[in-house]
């Protein structure tokens, strides 16, 4: 151990511990001021990815849902086409202002969101054909997947047990938000992702890992220039280890590409590289509200805590997290704190239409990683069971049924009332919130899933994947939202279902099966 890290130890008011006995109540702070960091399991980090990949797979739908996604297609197919962003003109009035394309300085019209997720969705453009938004709503199931594996590799790298690595992964991926979030279309599984990456690159000794995380962050403000939050909250991690001024400066070179190109591309679109665009849409995005606030984390409708009760658990953790890692237990104070107050200033704090509070996503594998000490070691079935089992049929109801049909269940209730509701409030309401109304969506619709088959009638009804910019389909809002009830109405072969199908149970069945081997035999193969 360098001089620099004996001197931060007697800084900290650590000088009067046994060194021995301090290694042993945190390892992982000292193998991080370390040159040689602790090796990571990269193997059970990919079984985590391949189990929650075929979840996501078996419960996806394969369809564009959202306009917003809709206009970040068209910015790919031109960019896959035309070597352009611009794309043709196109403006569709919702309850949030404008969306679509506005003109730009040299006449064309460019959408005003960021170019990160349309990157991405290029070579599902280029492969995909007439079925690109088919095959380009493959971005956030792999985005989410590949963030419970990174959260597996997190834990490794602070010195937590294998077993509560893979829990916090396993957790993550199917108790909490993320998992319907994956199947949706938005940008925030993207940010997500690149937030859980910059923190596990921040917890790597060494300019190089600096500079990977400051990649990760570039990439986020190039997808979503709200992403500035996360910042804050990854730049206290930055003062771990040794070389905390050079490991800084290696990360902002590593964010300069993404916020150069994202910056470059708001000077084409609209001549300036500070203006996004969002001005064009005529609605007011920014008003502090206690009711933001409160209503994220403690409203029945919006609540945090309620779409993940698993996450209950990370309150718990964080007292022993900031006793073992107080950097890292202050990072994900900072972060929750950064996206919850930042969100309290807009007036789209509930992020409609969606299931859950979608701007809060990206904090979810941040707050899991609070819940690493309660993971460790032999969990209280009293306590866990219970959790996993009502987190578990939360993120089923999300995943399955579409969100539109709470919000068309809600609109229908108000024209009946004869009343109008501002934006937000009904979330309040126990009895209008939407886990309440879905979950009874939920037994309607796979009670009567049969009769409710029947009744499509391809000659009268849309396809479920009438492109969405052109109206969407009635039909996902009366049968569960998924592609093996969808592949059948529009006549995809059994062969098609059934392979994708088997796909997905491998997926399922060769992660868990290597999850479970010991750890000797993983040595083994991995050695």
């Amino acid at each position: 151990m360098g001089v620099k890290a004996v001197d931060r130890i007697h800084k900290a008011g650590l000088s009067g511990h046994d060194p021995v006995l301090w290694h042993r109540r945190s390892p992982s702070i000292l193998r991080r001021m370390s040159l040689a960091a602790p090796p990571l399991p990269r193997g059970r980090a990919i079984s985590v990815f391949a189990i929650l990949l075929g979840a996501y797979l078996g419960t996806s739908s394969f369809r564009v849902e959202t306009i917003d996604t809709g206009v970040r297609l068209e910015v790919a197919r031109s960019l896959a086409r035309e070597g352009s962003p611009a794309i043709p003109e196109m403006q569709m009035r919702t309850p949030f202002g404008i969306v679509g394309s506005f003109a730009g300085g040299d006449g064309r019209h460019y959408s005003i969101y960021g170019l990160g997720q349309s990157l991405l969705m290029v070579p599902a453009v280029v492969l995909g054909g007439e079925r690109d938004a088919a095959l380009a709503t493959l971005v956030n199931p792999l985005a989410t997947a590949a963030t419970g594996a990174l959260l597996v590799l997190i834990g490794a790298a602070l010195g937590f047990s294998a077993t509560a690595a893979i829990r916090l992964g396993l957790a993550f991926g199917l108790c909490t938000l993320a998992w319907p979030q994956s199947k949706l279309t938005f940008e925030a599984p993207l940010e997500m992702l690149c937030l859980t990456g910059a923190v596990l690159f921040l917890l790597r000794p060494g300019r190089g890992a600096a500079a990977a995380a400051g990649g990760f962050v570039g990439f986020a403000l190039l997808t979503r220039p709200s992403a500035v939050v996360m910042v804050p909250g990854l730049a206290i991690l930055l003062r771990c280890g040794d070389d905390s001024r050079g490991r800084a400066t290696a990360a902002c070179a590593g964010v300069i590409p993404g916020l150069a190109l994202a910056l470059f591309y708001n000077h084409l679109r609209w001549g300036s590289p500070f203006a996004t665009g969002y001005p064009f849409t005529g609605f007011r995005y920014f008003e502090f509200s206690w009711e933001g606030f409160v209503g994220l984390l403690g409203s029945p409708g919006r609540g945090f805590f309620w779409y993940s009760p698993i996450l209950l658990l990370a309150p718990f953790g964080f007292r022993r997290l900031w006793k073992r890692e107080r950097a890292v237990a202050a990072a994900v104070a900072a972060l929750c704190l950064s996206y919850v107050g930042f969100l309290s200033f807009t007036t789209i704090w509930h992020g409609d239409w969606t299931w859950g509070p979608r701007h809060l996503l990206p904090i979810v594998p941040v707050t899991a990683l609070a819940m690493l000490p309660t993971l460790e070691g032999r969990l209280r079935r009293t306590v866990a069971v219970p959790l996993v089992a009502l987190s578990l049929g939360l993120q089923i109801v999300g995943t399955t049924i579409n969100y539109e049909a709470y919000f068309l269940w809600h609109n229908a209730e108000l024209r009946r009332a004869g009343r109008v509701e501002r934006a937000g409030r009904y979330h309040f309401g126990l009895a209008s919130s939407q886990i309440y109304v879905q979950t009874r969506q939920a037994i309607l619709f796979w009670g009567d899933l049969r009769r409710r088959v029947a009744s499509y009638d391809p000659d009268r009804d849309k396809s479920p994947y009438h492109p969405i910019l052109e109206g969407g389909a009635p039909i996902t809002v009366r049968v569960p939202d998924v592609w093996w009830i969808y592949w059948p109405m529009i006549g995809v072969s059994p062969l098609a279902s059934g392979s994708l199908a088997l796909a997905c149970l491998l997926l399922i069945g060769g992660g868990t099966r290597r999850l479970l081997l010991p750890e000797g035999a993983w040595r083994s193969r991995t050695g």
